[in-house]
């Protein structure tokens, strides 16, 4: 065949394509968009007194955001134990998290701060205090009583965490002796007790206080029944804040602390001998 020119073959592969119709594509999708925001925002910043107070807003609503936060989720302050708010003490010391961060020389010490003014308030604080006791429940309840358990668990484990087991018998009786007077002058700061007792005056009270409970379990007055009971409550409480290592080592170093102050062997149980 030939073209209009009388050239066989001349035509190109391309003849015609540019006549043909385009493919069909895809239809693109359209960004989203309010179409009223464009005009009214550029109605309103074109007023002055308009500018002022869409920036002003703009300004309180950041601010009020990151003040909601802050308030949420900043540190609880400590409060002044000796001349804040009674009700605001109770709460920094048995329900917030802030309080179990502190080290446990400033947790003793505080809680002995916080007793002494119960001792002496008046009837104002008095309100404060029934108040704050009608709000404890459910999860403050809970709080209330992780704080109370974790100073006795840190308090504890700080003794027996430096106990060495390995240790000749007269080493562990004599650290042990010093943890129990250590231990009774940190209940003493607590309960706001000033007393003038000297350490072998403690040590002679905690042996004889252990000689009582030892003769109430075998007099059948304390049955293994009300041992289980109480050792039921410590686990549900104290037990729910303590790891398994502090268990292990809190385990040891009290059994062999009760049997050093009963005058017992360390290792046996057994009664020492006496020269």
């Amino acid at each position: 065949m030939s073209d209009d020119t009388g050239h066989h073959g001349a035509g190109s592969l391309l003849d015609g394509i540019e006549d043909a119709a385009p493919a069909e594509r895809r239809p693109r999708a359209r960004a989203w968009r309010l179409p009223a925001l464009g005009p009214w925002f550029a109605s309103v910043w074109a007023h002055p007194a308009a500018r002022v107070m869409l920036v002003a807003s703009a300004v309180m609503i950041t601010t009020s955001g990151a003040l909601a936060a802050w308030l949420v989720f900043r540190p609880v302050p400590k409060p002044d134990y000796d001349a804040g708010r009674l009700d605001a003490v109770f709460n920094y010391t048995l329900l917030t998290d802030e309080f179990n961060r502190l080290p446990i020389e400033e947790r003793i010490a505080l809680i002995g701060q916080l007793v002494s003014r119960v001792k002496g308030m008046d009837g104002s604080d008095s309100v404060l205090m029934a108040a704050f006791a009608a709000s404890i429940a459910g999860p403050a309840r809970d709080q209330l009583v992780e704080n109370a358990s974790r100073v006795m668990v840190d308090l504890t484990d700080r003794a027996a965490a430096s106990y060495d087991p390995g240790a000749t018998k007269a080493e562990r009786a004599a650290y042990l002796e010093g943890a129990v007077v250590d231990m009774m002058r940190s209940m003493n700061t607590m309960a706001a007790d000033n007393t003038d007792a000297t350490d072998a005056e403690l040590l002679e009270d905690a042996r004889r206080q252990a000689k009582r409970d030892a003769e109430q379990f075998r007099s059948g007055n304390v049955s293994a029944n009300d041992v289980g009971q109480f050792m039921g409550f410590l686990n549900s409480t104290m037990g729910q804040h303590t790891s398994a290592q502090q268990k292990l080592r809190m385990t040891r170093f009290g059994r062999d602390m009760a049997r050093t102050l009963r005058g017992e062997d360390v290792d046996t149980g057994k009664p020492l001998s006496k020269p």
